[in-house]
This record gives C-alpha cells, structure tokens and sequence, in this order.
C-alpha cells in the first residue's frame, strides 16, 4: 500500500502519542519526497505543505466505512509535518491528552547571530519547550551550541522546559507535568485559550477549525 494509507492502518490500532509519531512520520516523506528534503524551510510554503497533507487525506476517504473512522479523522487532524521527530510527535500527543494549550512549531524567533526554532512554543505565556532526542547533540560543539541558544531564549525573558528521549518515552507524565507547572507559573490559566498565538497550523484538520 501507499505510506499514507499504511500510516493510517497502523495509527487505527494506536494510542494517540504513537499514533502521531507514525502520521507525522508520513507528512514527511511526503514532504521530503516533494520538496526533496523535509528542511524546516519548506514549512514557510503553505502550498507545499498542503501538498504534502493531500494522499494522508485521501486514503482516510477511502476507509470511511469504517466503525473507528471518525476517530481516526480526529487523530489525522492533529497530525503535523513540522514536528520533526518521533519524540515531538509522542510528547505532543501526551500534552494534547492532558488538556494543555496547542504550542505553535518551529517558530522563529530572532536572536542574536541568527533565529532559534523551538520544538513547542506558547507566545502568550513565553514559554518554550523541547524534546531532545538522543541523536540531537552528537559532539560537544553541538551541546555548546545549544545552551548559548537557549541562554539567548532565555536572555529574552522565554522559560525553557526541556526532556530527553529516555524521559519522554519513559515518564510521559512528568514531562507533561513540568510544562503544565511552567505554563501555569507564566499565567496559562485552564481552559481560557489555546496560547497559540496568530500562526495557522498546517495539520490536515487545522483548515476545518480543529
């Protein structure tokens, strides 16, 4: 079968977190196979993005006989190509279940020497959040690296909140928890908004106000 319509037999039988780490998987290489990369630069072309959304949506056409169908329509419009790992997919799936506000993506956000994209970002509280994978910091330069970037986030007045894959895989809870407490330590009040910002998502449900 095609990526897309094997992404979505295998999502129907998963939790929501594995779920996403499958379909956003798919988005991009349909984005990759598109664009001939899955950089974070083509995230900027909403028309190329919306191609990449398009054999996701067709194949869930085609299994709207389905008895779990609207289901799975519900967990393809949180699917996202700009989450660019298994562990984003999988932490943003736990933050989503516990009722914590929908972060904006790879936003940029200017700093001096250049822009940073964090992986989760909610503008309204200035908070930010990102999932390190175990492959993310592979020499000491890349380590060093980031800890300049984030001490220019937070320079900038940003609270950082970050997890490892072995937390994130391992304790989704208390991943979830230390966003929800900083969250609510920069005002995040329940139930009083999303913290999205003004940036549209680009996640095939997204279009239809999910």
């Amino acid at each position: 079968t095609t990526p897309a319509r094997t992404a979505l037999d295998l999502a129907s039988a998963l939790d929501l977190p594995e779920a996403l780490m499958v379909l956003d998987a798919a988005l991009r290489h349909e984005l990759a196979a598109l664009a001939g990369s899955a950089d974070r630069r083509h995230y900027r072309d909403a028309r190329l993005c919306r191609a990449a959304e398009r054999p996701l949506e067709e194949a869930l056409s085609h299994l709207a006989a389905r008895r779990a169908w609207s289901r799975l329509r519900d967990v393809v419009g949180l699917a996202d190509v700009r989450r660019e790992s298994p562990l984003e997919s999988f932490s943003a799936g736990h933050m989503h279940l516990a009722g914590l506000p929908s972060p904006r993506l790879q936003a940029r956000i200017q700093i001096p020497g250049g822009a940073a994209y964090p992986d989760f970002l909610w503008p309204d509280y200035m908070v930010i959040a990102e999932a390190d994978g175990e492959g993310k910091y592979r020499d000491a330069s890349a380590f060093a690296h980031e800890k300049i970037r984030e001490g220019h986030l937070r320079d900038l007045g940003y609270q950082v909140v970050r997890w490892t894959g072995r937390e994130g895989f391992g304790s989704p809870t208390l991943i979830v928890e230390r966003t929800r407490q900083t969250l609510l330590a920069q005002g995040w009040e329940p139930g009083t908004g999303s913290g999205q910002g003004s940036e549209p998502g680009t996640g095939p449900g997204r279009r239809n106000g999910r």
